[in-house]
């Protein structure tokens, strides 16, 4: 008998946090971005001019190489 009076409240209690929780996650949210009237396809984008590594850039880029490779090998 003491179980149930001690059990009742904390049922109510527990129900109306669930309930209020699910009643504010349950939102309306826009997954899309809001379309616009400018036609991106159109457009061109130029590449940048390829350029020569010099010494440095080239001890960099071999460092960063090998540590990945290093990294990757199992």
């Amino acid at each position: 008998m003491k179980k149930q009076l001690i059990y009742r409240p904390w049922v109510i209690v527990i129900s109306l946090l669930v309930a209020g929780l699910s009643y504010t996650s349950c939102e309306d949210y826009d997954e899309l971005p809001p379309q616009s009237d400018t036609n991106y396809s159109n457009k061109i984008y130029k590449v940048a001019s390829p350029t020569v590594m010099d010494e440095e850039e080239i001890e960099l880029y071999n460092a960063i190489k090998a540590e990945y490779e290093a990294g990757t090998k199992s």
